[in-house]
């Protein structure tokens, strides 16, 4: 573990300790949101996993379950992860932002970061049975998830070591 995200769990620990071994929704919200800024400080990881036309790191415990041209569903466990792609798109696009926008009104948070190597984004929308819907993404490639908020943060973490490790294939 690099000393970044070591210093975010203890950040995370910490948090949890003084809130009684829990922290609120609002502290989930804004420590995930944490977690995928310091993400972009971390140096991505290597690529471990290549389909038909990318590659990317996918962490231990996840399998791909299907794949098609533009969606590879992952699963962790029982909870899906769906990463929505477009190679032809670069990290500055805003194809998926665009569409996105449509839920920023309802999103209990709706986060864009703009730079001249990327466009990300980071939005959580709550679900029924205290299931949240986070999403991130990064120029044409996007993650989706159900959650709770007590695995919001470890799930944005995970999400965005699979985008920023994500590379187009070219044969």
């Amino acid at each position: 573990m690099n000393r970044k995200k070591g210093g975010l769990l203890l950040v995370c620990a910490f948090a949890a300790w003084l809130g009684g071994c829990s922290v609120t929704e609002q502290e989930a919200i804004e420590l995930s949101y944490e977690a995928f800024l310091t993400e972009f400080e971390e140096e991505p990881s290597v690529p471990n996993t290549e389909t038909k036309n990318i590659a990317f790191y996918m962490p231990r415990g996840f399998d791909i379950v299907e794949e098609t041209e533009y969606n590879l569903l992952l699963q962790r466990g029982e909870q899906l992860f769906v990463l929505f792609h477009q190679p032809e798109e670069l990290q500055t696009s805003t194809i998926h932002l665009e569409r996105d926008r449509e839920f920023e009104q309802e999103a209990v948070a709706f986060h864009v970061v703009e730079t001249d190597e990327h466009t990300a984004y980071f939005w959580v929308n709550e679900e029924d049975d205290e299931q949240l819907h986070v999403v991130t993404a990064l120029g044409g490639a996007k993650l989706s998830t159900l959650t709770t908020y007590d695995d919001l943060v470890k799930d944005v973490e995970l999400m965005m070591d699979i985008l920023l490790s994500y590379e187009v294939r070219t044969e």
